[in-house]
């Protein structure tokens, strides 16, 4: 079994390989025959890859933090120039120019304990830890009663997906990416009443946009749809509550989300991908045209797709071979 990564989109700063162009409209091949799946994370400026012990970014080995020279990231994630690795032991690093460690905490708490998932955004920055609480910078408390296992940060709004299938949201919310019902900030978690009692497996932020994966197989979206990001079609400008897409086909099961800025992924359980919002540097692998309804993707030739990434103007897939 061997697995490969491919990008496409915008490329203004060398990230989808040596390629001259400013974006690049079919999935571009970064790494093949590693031997096992790697961890990619997106933002506007860069592709990172944990591939092989190793992490790149944009294509450059870039060295490890103090004392984790030895270990391999469990989770990569990025927003323009910062990029951060959580490594097994729980510990979370923070590169800019130079790796230091963060020191997040679980507000109430005197001691956090170790980190288990972790997201950042342009202004924003959370984690879960091995207890289901809430790991911040600036005290954001844990939902009363709840045990958080997945975190996804935006560029001003973060959510919260809990054990029970839950979703909570806090921080800017102009743009509805709360899914509150209103177009108001909240600086600690509430609930998004409009899925309350539907069982929710995965949450992913965009830009100003959201979007949640039920155990049913069916997408959930709310935000601001300026590109088309939400796949409601364009005579939607905001949505401030999750509202069904259900422009995608109804006979495969989507069983993983991602959201870059303004556009959004979908893989099926049968390895293809549909895509739709903002597509300006062709981040959908298509010619340049914005999507405001979900459409099947191209894909590469040899593999099997087994997940998807987006980020910033940019899309990536990993592709699995069996020998």
């Amino acid at each position: 079994m061997k697995f490969s990564t491919f990008a496409c989109g915008f490329n203004g700063l060398h990230q989808i390989g040596s390629l001259d162009d400013a974006s690049v409209s079919t999935w571009c091949r970064i790494n093949d025959a590693l031997e096992c799946e790697p961890c990619l994370s997106l933002s506007w400026d860069s592709l990172n890859i944990c591939a092989n012990g190793h992490v790149q970014r944009n294509g450059i080995t870039i060295k490890a933090p103090p004392g984790c020279e030895q270990e391999t990231p469990s989770m990569l994630c990025s927003a323009e120039d910062r990029l951060v690795a959580l490594y097994p032991d729980g510990s979370t690093w923070l590169r800019t120019t130079a790796w230091r460690r963060l020191a997040l905490q679980s507000a109430g708490q005197e001691t956090a304990e170790p980190a288990r998932h972790v997201s950042i955004g342009r202004h924003t920055l959370a984690a879960c830890d091995t207890g289901g609480s809430l790991l911040t910078l600036d005290g954001v408390p844990t939902p009363a009663g709840e045990w958080l296992q997945a975190v996804s940060c935006g560029r001003e709004h973060v959510v919260l997906l809990t054990r029970s299938g839950r979703v909570f949201t806090y921080g800017g919310g102009s743009r509805g990416q709360l899914g509150t019902g209103e177009l108001s900030s909240s600086d600690v978690p509430q609930l998004v009443t409009a899925l309350d009692g539907l069982a929710i497996t995965q949450v992913c932020a965009g830009g100003w946009h959201t979007a949640a994966l039920s155990s049913s197989g069916d997408v959930y979206t709310w935000g601001w749809n300026e590109s088309g990001q939400l796949g409601l079609g364009d005579a939607v400008n905001v949505a401030a509550e999750p509202a069904l897409v259900d422009a995608l086909p109804s006979d495969v099961t989507v069983t993983q989300l991602a959201c870059g800025l303004r556009h959004t992924l979908a893989l099926l359980e049968d390895g293809s991908v549909i895509g739709w919002g903002w597509n300006g540097h062709s981040q959908l692998a298509l010619p340049p045209c914005d999507r405001s309804l979900p459409r099947a993707l191209p894909l590469p030739e040899r593999g099997t797709v087994v997940r998807v990434a987006a980020g910033g103007w940019n899309s990536a897939l990993v592709t699995r071979e069996d020998s």
